[in-house]
């Protein structure tokens, strides 16, 4: 139908191709074009300066209704979706290519153009579709990974090593090969990768094991499970369980009782990472319900310390949150903290020298996870919104 608005009222078009066809949806292109979908499956676009109809009989073989989206006003594609797919559709050429597939029932899509996010209206709740990004390689695991993926290091050779919360880790060279190296306990499920020289430090919810020369060997069994483990500049290994007291063994694996806190400090805390920098020093991302979440080891005292102790260094005021989560560094060997509400930098004896709060620079979540520098000294941190950059040159986050 066409509105009239001199007349006030609708009547059919004069294209008899419009005037009497079964639409299902429609989308205005420019001022001169418009594309239409049909009850069975195709695609119409219409010019208008030339009165012209034609036909893309792409669907026709599907059962399924197709609808239209608009993806930018300047754009030359076209979101296409049923029930159960999104395809983008070059409008020039009227070629498609599948984008998005799923089991559940779409209701209907929204393309935000300043996010550059497709929104997706389903049975199961809400979808965030995001376009892949031509500055990140995307690393397709083997067809049998069941699961995300967990925990992901990288060795001084470029390889890849990953583990997805089953027996089994997988290395990735930099010829484009992967190798799986499996626990013979079936039972085994690999929560944490740290890399001690060239040997991968696993921690499991069993014990520890190592994989160094291409071989596996248990470590270490426990009667909790590991949430991560390292092992120090000085052979030792100190492992993180989910709730107690931070175990700490020597080279022969016989375990060393010289951390000297009191049973409530561990009964109140929960350490959620360790690492150590390279002045030998260990440090703790916790949450701590008492205080601010950032620990280290004192020799001193053979305690475990809060940062916010170190009263010379008036931390309190820096502090992005009292739930810390990972531990990374930069290229100058500070430390850097990733919590709830964005992340921390601390110098080598602990002050806090940097905080970012998410809240500031507009990142969609604030539950801040991997974290860690480059050699540009840029600040790479991942959320469930995806990965960011922190760039001290712009103080901006991308």
């Amino acid at each position: 139908f066409v509105w009239d608005k001199k007349t006030q009222k609708l009547s059919k078009h004069a294209n008899s191709l419009l005037r009497n066809e079964k639409f299902v949806s429609s989308s205005i292109v420019n001022d001169d074009l418009i594309l239409f979908t049909t009850e069975d499956n195709r695609i119409l676009s219409y010019t208008i300066s030339k009165n012209k109809v034609a036909s893309i009989d792409i669907f026709k073989n599907s059962s399924e209704l197709f609808y239209l989206e608009k993806k930018e006003q300047t754009a030359n594609e076209l979101f296409v979706y049923s029930n159960h797919e999104i395809y983008l559709l070059n409008i020039k050429s009227g070629i498609t290519y599948k984008i998005y597939e799923t089991k559940y029932n779409i209701n209907s899509i929204f393309f935000d153009e300043e996010t550059k996010i497709v929104w997706i209206s389903s049975n199961k709740g809400l979808i965030k579709l995001v376009e892949n990004d031509g500055a990140i390689k995307t690393i397709v695991p083997p067809e049998e990974f069941p699961h995300s993926i967990t925990s992901i290091i990288q060795d001084n050779e470029e390889t890849i090593w990953i583990s997805y919360n089953t027996n089994a880790v997988y290395s990735y060279t930099k010829k484009n090969s992967w190798k799986k190296y499996e626990l013979a306990d079936k039972k085994c499920q690999i929560k944490n990768l740290y890399l001690h020289n060239k040997t991968i430090v696993i921690a499991t919810n069993k014990g520890v094991f190592t994989i160094e020369n291409e071989k596996i060997k248990n470590l270490i069994t426990t009667p909790f499970e590991v949430k991560k483990a390292i092992i120090d500049q000085d052979d030792l290994l100190w492992v993180i369980q989910n709730k107690g007291k931070i175990r700490v063994y020597n080279k022969g694996i016989e375990q060393l009782d010289f951390i000297k806190n009191n049973a409530a400090f561990w009964q109140n805390n929960t350490f959620n990472d360790i690492a150590e920098d390279v002045n030998k020093k260990i440090w703790f991302a916790c949450w701590m319900p008492k205080d601010f979440g950032i620990a280290t080891f004192d020799r001193k005292t053979n305690q475990i310390l809060e940062i916010s102790k170190l009263k010379k260094y008036q931390n309190n005021r820096y502090f992005i949150s009292d739930y810390y989560n990972r531990i990374g560094f930069t290229k100058e060997n500070y430390v850097l903290f990733s919590g709830h509400g964005g992340f921390n930098t601390c110098n080598k004896n602990g002050a806090i020298i940097h905080a970012l709060n998410t809240l500031d620079y507009n990142v969609a979540n604030d539950q801040i996870e991997g974290i860690t520098g480059d050699a540009d000294g840029n600040i790479w941190f991942a959320s469930a919104e995806g990965l960011h950059v922190y760039s001290f040159k712009t103080n901006k986050v991308i």
